[in-house]
């Protein structure tokens, strides 16, 4: 019996040469794709010619009123955002079940909104009932805290839920119906 050494030697040799050349190739790839480009400053790009048609001068009476007129503008502009609601925020009532004594009522805002105001009036012929609560953030949306109202509060038959949020910038509404036990 003989054992055949050398034919494995002879794959040993070519396998570690095509390993390096492999890693070496690569080691090039990887430098090619990630070299850095020299940084040029382009400060002084900037001709003499056009550095010299800035006017320095102080603002004519007329550059002055305009400018007045343009910030007295903008901040009426933005009182007038203050004071009123402009963002239309949707909003609506996803739950209103009688659970026993309890008839929760629940809400989703399809907004993110950090703070806000949550009514609810609940009515039926001349019956009305109003209760308030917070807003609640969500990551992509936002609720009312919750309301839970005790039955007691309500005599049975349909009821007309109407909700309404507000916060800085918008409002919201949505109604709805439920049946009273």
């Amino acid at each position: 019996m003989k054992i055949e050494k050398n034919k494995r030697k002879k794959w040993i040799i070519p396998v570690i040469v095509l390993v390096v050349l492999l890693a070496g190739a690569s080691a090039g790839a990887f430098y090619y794709m990630n070299r850095t480009q020299p940084v040029t400053d382009t400060s002084n790009d900037v001709s003499e010619n056009a550095r010299n048609k800035v006017n320095l001068d102080s603002p004519t009476d007329e550059q002055q009123k305009a400018g007045s007129d343009i910030k007295k503008e903008s901040l009426e502009n933005e009182n007038k955002s203050e004071n009123s609601p402009t963002q239309n925020i949707p909003v609506i009532i996803s739950a209103a079940n009688q659970n026993g004594n309890t008839l929760q009522i629940r809400s989703l805002i399809q907004s993110v909104l950090g703070n806000g105001t949550c009514t609810i009036e609940l009515s039926r012929n001349d019956q009305k009932i109003s209760k308030t609560s917070g807003v609640q953030a969500m990551s992509s949306s936002s609720t009312c805290q919750g309301f839970d109202i005790p039955v007691s509060e309500l005599s049975p038959g349909t009821w007309t839920i109407h909700l309404t949020i507000s916060s800085e910038g918008g409002a919201g509404s949505a109604s709805r119906t439920v049946e009273i036990q």
